[in-house]
């Protein structure tokens, strides 16, 4: 296998080991932060390779907003916006390192 390919390979499963650690930390965090289960089980972040993404289905949306944003009568959170700008990126590290030894 030519080194661009492995480099290529231990980059794209260091992203894949980066997200699925990096979605147990945010779950944690969530649940932390006083979010429901029912919500928090169905989040994830996905490292595309230049930036995390938090995902979630769609019906969700509104209720996120409202546990992120706040409402009338409930106050912001701001667990996602807090998350994004402090992740870590020890587990990209990590799982690149992993894969190539």
């Amino acid at each position: 296998m030519r080194l661009s390919e492995t480099l290529k390979n231990s980059i794209n499963e260091g992203a894949r080991f980066d997200s699925a650690v990096t979605t147990r930390a945010l779950q944690k965090y969530c649940l932390e932060n006083g979010w429901p289960a029912d919500v928090v089980n169905v989040i994830s972040v996905q490292n595309t390779g230049s930036e995390h993404i938090i995902y979630y289905p769609p019906y969700l949306t509104s209720k996120i907003n409202d546990l992120e944003y706040g409402t009338q009568t409930t106050s912001p959170s701001g667990v996602l916006r807090r998350f994004l700008d402090n992740i870590d990126d020890t587990a990209l590290a990590t799982g690149i390192l992993g894969a190539m030894f």
